[in-house]
């Protein structure tokens, strides 16, 4: 959430128009769903997804604006506009979900980028205030926690070693009934040139 996906909209103004009321939805079948609505006085809007109005990658946005007079006793008709956001770096995708396994997969668009993937209860996650905390805390706690047995390597070594690369396909066993999981990935870069010194130690 600390780069989260964003949609910026702005238009012209109406004549005697003191405001506008806004909605945001998400194109689904068979009903959108409404991700926000608000009003403003501005002629453009920001909205940036957050975890009580989350935005997705590769998914189509309905965006409908309306002017309204100083007594609100005039409101234009509505003006629509349609958003597709981009797909993200790594697709993700889940298949012959039971209820103890999964088969996750992964696809990259950097074939030759690192990357951290791996599934956890939705509440380990909803713990921490943004992202950069958790995969500092969690992700990164962990590695630290296994370079502390050889201090003499640095933990983001270890966390190379156990990085994907490429299309990955991952059948996880340890799934338990009644619980929520979050599927997660990201992206992770190293220096080369200390673990290649450390290689040829």
């Amino acid at each position: 959430m600390d780069n989260p996906i964003t949609l910026a909209f702005s238009w012209e103004a109406v004549e005697n128009a003191v405001e506008y009321t806004y909605q945001l939805e998400a194109v689904k079948e068979p009903e959108n769903e409404v991700i926000v609505t608000g009003k403003t006085k501005s002629l453009n809007v920001e909205i940036a997804s957050t975890k009580e109005a989350e935005l997705f990658y590769s998914s189509e946005y309905l965006f409908t604006l309306k002017a309204v007079s100083s007594d609100a006793s005039v409101v234009s008709e509505a003006a629509e506009a349609r958003v597709t956001t981009s797909s993200g770096p790594i697709a993700l995708s889940i298949e012959n979900l039971t209820y103890r396994s999964a088969l996750m997969k992964s696809v990259p668009e950097d074939k030759d980028m690192y990357y951290q993937l791996a599934q956890i209860p939705v509440e380990t996650y909803t713990a921490y205030d943004s992202d950069m905390e958790f995969i500092e805390g969690y992700d990164f706690g962990y590695y630290k926690k296994v370079g502390s047995a050889m201090p003499w390597i640095p933990w983001y070594a270890f966390m190379q070693e156990g990085s994907d690369k490429g299309n990955v396909e991952y059948e996880t066993r340890m799934l338990k009934p009644n619980q929520n999981y979050l599927m997660y990935a990201y992206g992770v870069e190293f220096d080369m040139e200390i673990l290649m010194i450390l290689s040829r130690s």
